[in-house]
């Protein structure tokens, strides 16, 4: 695989800083907010914070290659990057389950009721 991946590490190392941070951010917010209606409320935005901090990793690593071009860094990027994927993946297969579990009470809860009637 032949890559020039020396043009592609400037939008890499800026935005994946960027949204890292932001993340971090709004992840932070979303704890303090989610603490104050129950204790359970925090962990979209803990997991919030850590996606940030993976991605954040990331830009770092692919600031840092653009300016030495080490075959570590490139390793560091991929590594954040595929943690934050991950996480991601997880998230949204956990979000799936739960809306498919709602849709099935809520049908329940129709049908329930419609019978009663």
């Amino acid at each position: 695989m032949n890559v020039d991946v020396s043009a592609h590490l400037p939008r890499i190392a800026l935005w994946g800083r960027v949204l890292g941070v932001y993340l971090m951010i709004s992840g932070a917010i979303s704890t303090i907010t989610g603490l104050f209606a129950f204790v359970i409320g925090a962990i979209p935005g803990v997991i919030t914070i850590i996606l940030g901090v993976f991605l954040f990793q990331s830009g770092s690593a692919a600031k840092r290659m653009q300016e030495q071009e080490s075959s570590v860094e490139l390793n560091n990027i991929f590594t954040g990057y595929g943690r934050f994927l991950l996480w991601n993946s997880i998230m949204a297969i956990i979000v799936t389950l739960f809306v498919i579990i709602l849709i099935i009470l809520v049908l329940m809860g129709v049908f329930a009721t419609g019978l009663t009637q």
